[in-house]
């Protein structure tokens, strides 16, 4: 059984974007025909986006109609990752309803990790889906909470408990197979420096943390894939 559901792991990967999307409780393939239609016009019911908001971050951002009027803008700037997410900081004393949130994208010529610009578009699906799980995540704080959240970063520990709970955010909306590819391309594909790599292993699922919590999502919803296939 075990190896029936790494090799049903296998073919699904391989054909994420072109599958129908399937209604299981944490696992999803996104349908990107119906997710272009949206995209078209998501000017009349979407966030407040720039015009050149990339389409893999559209793609996530469907996965969640709870943040559908959230103001949120890109900024391409020098930063220890990436990218990140985070409110602004005006923003953060105002009521949830109305904060403005950044995506910051990292463009520092001499960063060790991986620009976006090198990501996969799948393997992008799956950072996105991780940085918007962050709003999710900050829209139920008040400012109190933010602030403590904030402190939290100061510390490996904080932090590392930080972004496994938002993990698991984006594991609840469906982006369990994309965060693998982000995972797998950034510790075998994405020439990032070992000392880099370390950094994030402390504090970032690995890509077997990954396929373990995959692993039990597929025993959760096995009667649902076999049904499905």
């Amino acid at each position: 059984m075990r190896v029936k559901k790494y090799t049903l792991l296998v073919l699904l990967s391989l054909f994420t974007i072109s599958v129908g999307a399937q209604k299981l409780s944490k696992f999803r393939i996104f349908d990107s025909l119906e997710i272009a239609r949206k995209i078209l016009c998501c000017k009349n019911v979407k966030t407040e986006l720039p015009d050149n908001c990339p389409t893999s971050f559209m793609v996530a951002l469907n996965q969640y109609p709870e943040l559908q009027y959230k103001v949120i803008h890109f900024k391409h700037t020098t930063i220890k990752t990436t990218l990140n997410c985070r409110p602004t900081f005006a923003s953060s004393f105002k009521a949830a309803a109305n904060r403005v949130y950044i995506i910051r994208i990292n463009n520092s010529p001499s960063f060790e990790g991986v620009k976006m610009y090198a990501v996969p578009f799948q393997a992008r699906i799956g950072i996105y889906g991780h940085e918007i799980a962050h709003i999710a995540d900050y829209s139920q704080m008040n400012t109190w909470q933010l602030i403590s959240t904030g402190l939290h970063y100061l510390y490996i520990k904080g932090k590392r408990n930080i972004e496994h709970r938002v993990e698991e955010i984006a594991f609840d909306h469906g982006f369990g197979l994309y965060i693998y590819q982000w995972t797998h391309f950034l510790y075998t594909k994405s020439g990032s420096t070992e000392r880099y790599l370390n950094h994030k292993s402390k504090i970032y699922y690995k890509p077997k943390d990954v396929l373990i919590k995959l692993d039990k999502i597929f025993s959760e919803d096995d009667e649902n894939l076999i049904t499905t296939f």
